[in-house]
């Protein structure tokens, strides 16, 4: 079995109040478990939390390579996209 080495969080934007994201805490957990993290811009923001919340401490988040961006225009209306 081959181990994850990269995890992007996109954004929840199918409901204009959906606020579902992970907490800086794990994000940071999985970054200390040398896994490359990529944040689309302004994931956490509509729960108050920053890139910089997501980031404290770890070179692993957002390393060398720009913050994920966003890929909504090539999704139907109500579809979504999932990554495995």
């Amino acid at each position: 079995m081959t181990a994850i080495k990269t995890i992007g969080f996109p954004r929840m934007q199918k409901e204009p109040s959906e606020k579902r994201v992970f907490l800086p805490e794990f994000v940071q957990y999985l970054a200390s478990k040398n896994i490359s993290i990529y944040l689309e811009e302004g994931y956490g923001s509509r729960s108050g939390f920053t890139f910089d919340d997501y980031c404290q401490g770890s070179s692993e988040i957002g390393a060398d390579e720009p913050r994920t961006p966003s890929y909504n225009h090539l999704l139907r209306h109500s579809a979504s996209l999932n990554c495995f």
